[in-house]
């Protein structure tokens, strides 16, 4: 078959390395997300329930670290935690603003008004 005048070559084969390589990315976000969460409420639960960019800072950390297990040393994994921190404490310093996280308190504070019969 053909596409655009090009050949398309066998479509089922085409459809199973495209399912492959989805699933390998897949695969690879859901553990880079589940390690980020995992060990940001481990910080959070560490840290006594404070909740500040710490929490991220040393999330990022670990998930670099995890990430980078399989490299050999655990220099690497220093090196990988690092870079994960590093990089989050930049954008969460140039990009969340000053006020970012006494919006967020002020957004979960609410007050029980009682209903008159």
């Amino acid at each position: 078959s053909t596409l655009f005048g090009k050949e398309m070559g066998n479509i089922a084969a085409r459809f199973s390395a495209l399912n492959a390589k989805a699933f390998t990315s897949c695969k690879s976000w859901a553990t880079l997300s589940a390690a980020f969460t995992g060990f940001h409420k481990l910080s959070w639960l560490v840290r006594g329930g404070v909740e500040d960019r710490w929490n991220s800072v040393w999330g990022s950390f670990m998930t670099g670290a995890y990430l980078n297990r399989d490299k050999g040393s655990w220099q690497e994994m220093v090196r990988g935690g690092a870079t994960y921190a590093g990089f989050t404490l930049v954008l969460d310093k140039f990009l969340a603003g000053p006020t970012s996280s006494s919006r967020m308190d002020r957004e979960l504070v609410y007050t029980d008004i009682p209903v008159d019969d």
